[in-house]
């Protein structure tokens, strides 16, 4: 019986897929199968290529947080102007 319903479900989605006209819901559709694939990237999507150092940067970042290694952004934002106070005028 689970079969039946199975097979039945995915007749409905191949039916309604092959009924869409709209560009924009097949690349969301494609996106739902595949996020990774850049068929469905909009023209002016970039796709960044981080070095192993910017990797590692991001990756000791986030530990940082789950460590709870942060400050408040206020505290952030005043240490800031102290070293760059030619930004904050």
């Amino acid at each position: 019986m689970e079969a039946q319903n199975i097979y039945t479900k995915k007749m409905a989605l191949f039916s309604y897929i092959a009924s869409v006209e709209d560009d924009s819901m097949i690349d969301k559709l494609l996106n739902l199968i595949n996020p990774s694939d850049n068929t469905t990237k909009k023209k002016n999507e970039t796709t960044l290529k981080l070095s192993a150092t910017q990797k590692t940067a991001i990756d000791k970042g986030l530990k940082d947080i789950e460590d709870g290694n942060i400050i408040p952004y206020k505290q952030a934002r005043e240490e800031l102007k102290k070293r760059m106070p030619t930004y904050f005028k």
